[in-house]
């Protein structure tokens, strides 16, 4: 058992429950925060437990959420569940502890864009499309090796390495603090 936030080894049981499941996007981050804003007028320095099953969705939406937890300096420990993909992995290396449950499965990739095949070719578009595709991934190997302490190196490899990784494989990487 650990200590965490100075709650003591009971920690999780004084954590509020919370669920983060389905797509990354404005509908679910503003759910949350109001969740998470709701709790805090009662109780200033709440320990949430953030549960995560997604299979990704919008970056932008990954940057506000860490925003908002360095920002309210909130108590956060996340949980996996089953698919942790995408942008789902930044949501969950923003707990301060993660775990996750013994069948999760994680999965790492560079940014991308979806283009929209119904445009016309518009080749200055293409490449604003591929510069700000460029920025994207730079920000986000910052805000990955930020979130796990990995080096460039050990983020590139995850990002390069197109495969779904275990809970057992991602603890043994230091990424995952507890498999339950």
């Amino acid at each position: 058992a650990m200590s965490l936030y100075g709650y003591g080894e009971d920690w999780l049981a004084k954590a509020h429950e919370l669920f983060w499941v389905g797509d990354v996007d404005d509908s679910a981050l503003a759910r949350l925060i109001d969740e998470i804003t709701a709790i805090r007028k009662d109780d200033p320095k709440a320990l949430f437990n953030l549960w995560i099953k997604t299979g990704g969705g919008d970056f932008t939406v990954v940057a506000a959420f860490l925003d908002f937890m360095r920002v309210k300096k909130i108590n956060l420990v996340t949980t996996a569940l089953g698919d942790v993909s995408s942008a789902g992995v930044f949501l969950f290396g923003a707990g301060k502890a993660r775990r996750a449950t013994r069948l999760t499965k994680f999965y790492f990739h560079k940014v991308c864009v979806n283009f929209d095949v119904d445009r016309d070719v518009n080749l200055p578009q293409m490449k604003l499309d591929a510069k700000n595709l460029e920025e994207r991934h730079e920000e986000s190997v910052i805000m990955l090796m930020d979130l796990y302490r990995l080096d460039r190196e050990a983020v590139e490899t995850l990002l390069n390495s197109e495969r779904r990784w275990t809970a057992k494989e991602m603890k043994r990487k230091g990424l995952v603090d507890q498999v339950i």
